[in-house]
């Protein structure tokens, strides 16, 4: 049991819209949950917003050194979208990672998800885990887990390491990913899954993921991340 099998918005989150401070009850008036921004465009393939949605497949899917199955994002990362997760994330108010993924669960769906035999997640370092009490990649796991029943398995471990993804470029991030990761001792593989992160930035943490999942047997590997930086 972790925090998520909780109810605690009343208890971390004021009465009045944490962003716009309107009197709501709620952690986010209506207005505010408006504003969090879907993916409308972009890459067919890998949701890249800054390219055409005719495109098949832009460079940013070229230089993944794994190649997921399918991939779908849920929200922008910008303007009120930022504010939320970071509250949620740096700030401790993780009820909000619900709001977050109730308004992208519809760009979830559009993934074959049926086809698959679950989901598994990113997992957090030992010194996160120190200071920050939920993992958000298992706390969008757990939400898509809930609202659609697909297993949800626990199956990767994160290897000591202090060094973060935060403020690296494209190279350093592929560096730093590598190796990173490994599968749980005495796991039970499915055959396919569904990889879920919080944020896709280069896709240097999920193809790292991946490569230790498809090493070990799991054949099929789409990839899920609530948020897209931009």
């Amino acid at each position: 049991m972790t925090l998520l099998d909780f109810d605690l918005t009343g208890i971390l989150a004021p009465n009045d819209c944490l962003l716009c401070q309107t009197p709501q009850g709620a952690p986010l008036c209506s207005s505010c949950q408006v504003a969090l921004e879907c993916l409308s465009s972009g890459c067919r393939f890998c949701c890249n917003p800054h390219v055409s949605p005719s495109t098949h497949q832009c460079a940013w899917c070229e230089r993944l050194a794994f190649q997921p199955q399918s991939l779908e994002a849920g929200l922008l990362l910008r303007n009120q979208t930022r504010k939320v997760f970071h509250l949620a994330k740096f700030q401790g108010y993780w009820p909000l990672i619900d709001f977050l993924c109730q308004r992208g669960l519809n760009r979830f769906l559009k993934l074959p998800f049926t086809t698959y035999d679950g989901l598994a997640y990113v997992p957090s370092s030992f010194f996160k885990r120190l200071h920050r009490p939920v993992n958000p990649a298992y706390a969008v796991a757990n939400f898509l887990h809930r609202k659609t029943g697909i297993p949800l398995f626990h199956l990767l471990s994160h290897r000591l390491s202090r060094q973060t993804q935060i403020g690296l470029d494209y190279q350093a991030r592929r560096r730093n990913a590598q190796n990173r990761f490994h599968v749980v001792t005495g796991a039970k593989l499915p055959r396919s899954l569904i990889l879920v992160d919080d944020v896709l930035t280069t896709g240097a943490t999920l193809t790292a993921c991946s490569q230790q999942l498809h090493q070990a047997g799991v054949q099929r590997i789409a990839w899920f991340g609530l948020l897209r930086a931009v």
